[in-house]
């Protein structure tokens, strides 16, 4: 009998640890399921094979009248109750991951929801950026076209305005000429340089006994003038052809201090270079007039010079250089010279004033001195170094212009330094790039300011 029971007693161990060992198995796939398998109802019902199966085989021990059982009753009702709290232990695990993959989903909801709102946000932005580029370059098109109807009536009116004054008999034109026949329009001096640049001023200095060696000038400059001295750099020093150099200065202060320091030294003679007072020219003005009762006449029909300028400046600041025949017998082109105050007045005003009901047009006149044996700028016939050669202006050879048989036009200054790129032309033309050039020179001398 106890060899029976002990075998009884060890079928039920076997039956109950087989049955523990299984419930285990089926728990881990619960938790392997839990990562991989997210269904409530599928949790819940391996959680409940687990218990199923622990309380059968926990029954079948406490129940079996076949000798003794492994564990007590108190043991029993621990496991029993042990199952229990495992069972809502898991529930309340799978209750929380349920809820936090609720709360994923709802999460990811509302993310693709704003992720579409902000790719359709894009493309209302895009179709904007698109009606956008599309308005700009419509109003571009349209200012495009505007400002070529511009150009075009700018044009037209440039003509007609270029018309009307080579056939105006205030500009001294002849009004008996064929149109068709109109002479080429004239580049303006003042039209050539249209801004003024610095104010050129300064000290020319050379040897007592006129040596042209300006080496040596440089060297006595070096030993005289320090920068310190003088308040800085100079803004030039330009070596003169008939020997010397120009000491260009920034301001009356340096040039004073340059001319103090200079005329201690007994190996060199200077003189101050001052800046001169514009010249303008008077275009069509009717003859009869002498200088003071023309003056007179002029202050007296424009009200605004006494506005701006007063009597007492024009009558000290105006002065009548030349006058030249026109073109039209009965009138002359006025050359005066004024202050800086006069003429800012005159431009101000439109470039015109009145004399005798008409309208008669004032522009700024710059005389370049052009040599008329060697044609180049900067000195004239007396003081030309070429005193055995003569330079034709119009073609660059050997002989007067009064003389020249070609119509071959070729700048002898251009041709001087291979500058020979531009338009065929004489020395004297305005387009010549070296005239040009001397204009800016020449403009640079005179004084724009009170």
């Amino acid at each position: 009998m106890g060899k029976r029971k002990a075998e009884e007693d060890y079928v039920l161990r076997g039956h109950a640890k087989r049955a523990v060992l299984e419930s285990i198995e089926i728990l881990d796939d619960v938790f392997e399921d839990g990562k991989a398998d997210l269904d409530m109802s599928r949790n819940l019902e391996k959680i409940n094979k687990i218990i199923r199966g622990v309380r059968e085989a926990v029954t079948r021990e406490t129940e079996s009248a076949r000798g003794k059982i492994s564990f007590g009753r108190t043991e029993q009702a621990k496991v029993l109750h042990g199952m229990s709290d495992i069972y809502e232990e898991l529930v309340a695990i799978l209750t929380k991951q349920q809820r936090t993959l609720t709360e994923l989903v709802q999460e990811k909801t509302k993310v693709q929801i704003k992720q579409e709102e902000i790719q359709r946000l894009k493309t209302e932005m895009g179709k904007k950026d698109i009606e956008y580029e599309n308005l700009i370059r419509q109003n571009r098109e349209q200012q495009n076209e505007k400002n070529k109807e511009l150009r075009e009536q700018n044009r037209k009116m440039i003509e007609e305005l270029n018309s009307l004054r080579y056939n105006d008999d205030k500009q001294g034109r002849n009004d008996t000429q064929n149109k068709d026949n109109l002479p080429k329009p004239r580049t303006r001096y003042a039209s050539i340089v249209t801004q003024k640049g610095d104010e050129m001023e300064g000290t020319v200095a050379q040897p007592e006994n006129g040596s042209p060696q300006r080496r040596a000038i440089k060297s006595v400059l070096k030993e005289n003038l320090n920068i310190n001295d003088i308040g800085g750099p100079t803004r030039a020093i330009i070596s003169l052809k008939r020997g010397g150099v120009l000491i260009e200065s920034y301001n009356d202060g340096q040039r004073r201090r340059i001319g103090e320091i200079l005329s201690k030294d007994t190996r060199l003679e200077y003189r101050e270079v001052k800046n001169v007072e514009p010249v303008i020219q008077m275009s069509g003005v009717e003859k009869g007039y002498t200088d003071p009762e023309l003056l007179t006449e002029i202050y007296d029909q424009n009200p605004f010079l006494a506005n701006t300028v007063g009597p007492d400046t024009w009558k000290m600041g105006a002065k009548i250089l030349s006058r030249r025949q026109c073109r039209n017998k009965n009138k002359e082109n006025i050359l005066m010279q004024v202050r800086p105050s006069i003429l800012k007045a005159i431009e101000a005003n439109g470039g015109k004033i009145i004399l005798d009901l008409l309208a008669v047009y004032v522009e700024e006149r710059l005389r370049v001195a052009v040599c008329h044996r060697c044609a180049q700028f900067g000195h004239v016939q007396k003081y030309c170094a070429e005193q055995n050669k003569v330079k034709c202006p119009r073609c660059a050879g050997y002989h007067p212009l009064s003389e020249c048989q070609t119509d071959r036009k070729k700048c002898p200054n251009c041709a001087r330094y291979s500058n020979m790129d531009n338009e065929p032309h004489a020395a004297t033309d305005a387009e010549c790039p070296l005239y040009k050039r001397r204009l800016v020179i020449e403009r640079r001398k005179i004084k724009y300011s009170d």
